[in-house]
């Protein structure tokens, strides 16, 4: 077997998509991929009976499998909390049957790339590939690049490389006038910002410590959902965090007019027992909080690195942007 050295931020389903790639293993399935990576890691003697997706693929790549569910898949991300396996780590045989279903699942069902990231990957390695930061669902721009997302505009999407998409024309644009208006709001900055610190984990939290946290916070605030007049300053918020294409796109249970405390970030903040993906954590924390970094802190013991903050970067006043940028303002 040809195995791919594994890249930064690179994530799993692409990894075994470039597998494929450098293999010609045939079919387009991904139940298919994995049984022909099964299949070839026994061909090497390596024991792989009773394996997770994602432990063939960390058997491939030569590093043990919770470090990479951790920087690799969106695990940690897709099981921010939870009411019964709190602390164990990601990666763990405990979370073994969690891996098998959604390790290689796309949260939003699509698969993004950057055209920025793709061409520089192909000037200096010879090949791109699919980051992990760029899947986080609301996140559809390239942070590095100030860019937006393109998603690829295919059945077998990680079938081929970034670059080879973006060459032969298969990806679709998200529209740059209404990100940009988006990334003008620093509450989305800061979204962008908790999300990624939620994928820099190693463990799921204690759902039910997390979410008192969460409810208590909102109660101080007024911005619960216990009463009309608390969820009604709660919805004030929302509103003037994103625009309402961005909420109906990835929040549509909030724009249907239901009262907050039936949708997927009331439930959060009313029961202790609620559990909820990455981007519902994200937004009621980028709601409650201005500070990314005592967020972290208070609600998932997180300390920032000295020097070194989680709130997202201010672009360079200075420096010209480039055509189809999208501009960052405070």
């Amino acid at each position: 077997m040809i195995h791919a050295e594994l890249m930064p931020d690179e994530l799993a389903l692409g990894l075994l998509g470039r597998l494929r790639s450098l293999n010609g293993w045939q079919g387009h399935q991904r139940g298919m991929a994995t049984s022909q990576l099964r299949d070839s890691l026994d061909a090497e003697g390596l024991a792989t009976e009773g394996l997770s997706n994602a432990d063939l693929l960390a058997l491939a790549a030569g590093i043990p499998t919770a470090q990479f569910v951790r920087f690799h898949t969106l695990l940690p991300f897709r099981f921010v909390a939870s009411d019964f396996g709190a602390h164990v780590p990601y990666g763990s045989p405990c979370s073994a049957g969690t891996e098998q279903v959604y390790g290689l699942a796309l949260p939003t069902g699509r698969l993004f790339a950057c055209r920025a990231c793709a061409s520089e990957d192909v000037g200096r390695w010879g090949f791109s590939w699919y980051r992990r930061s760029h899947q986080v669902p609301g996140l559809e721009w390239c942070e590095r690049h100030r860019m937006t997302l393109s998603w690829i505009d295919d059945g077998d999407p990680s079938g081929e490389l970034p670059h080879t998409w973006f060459e032969r024309g298969g990806v679709r644009e998200i529209s740059v006038r209404t990100f940009a208006l988006q990334c003008q709001k620093g509450a989305l900055r800061r979204y962008l910002s908790v999300c990624s610190a939620l994928l820099d984990r190693a463990a799921p939290a204690d759902s039910r410590a997390l979410n008192r946290k969460l409810m208590a916070r909102a109660s101080a605030l007024g911005m619960g959902v216990d009463s009309e007049k608390h969820e009604c300053k709660l919805k004030t918020a929302i509103s003037a965090f994103a625009d309402q294409h961005w909420l109906s796109a990835h929040f549509p249970d909030i724009q249907k007019g239901e009262r907050l405390a039936e949708t997927r970030l009331g439930r959060l903040l009313r029961d202790p027992r609620a559990v909820a993906q990455g981007a519902d954590y994200g937004l009621v924390i980028s709601l409650l909080y201005d500070d990314v970094d005592e967020a972290m802190d208070l609600l998932f013991g997180i300390r920032k690195r000295v020097g070194v903050s989680m709130s997202a970067a201010r672009p360079d006043a200075s420096r010209q942007p480039a055509q189809g940028e999208l501009v960052m303002t405070s």
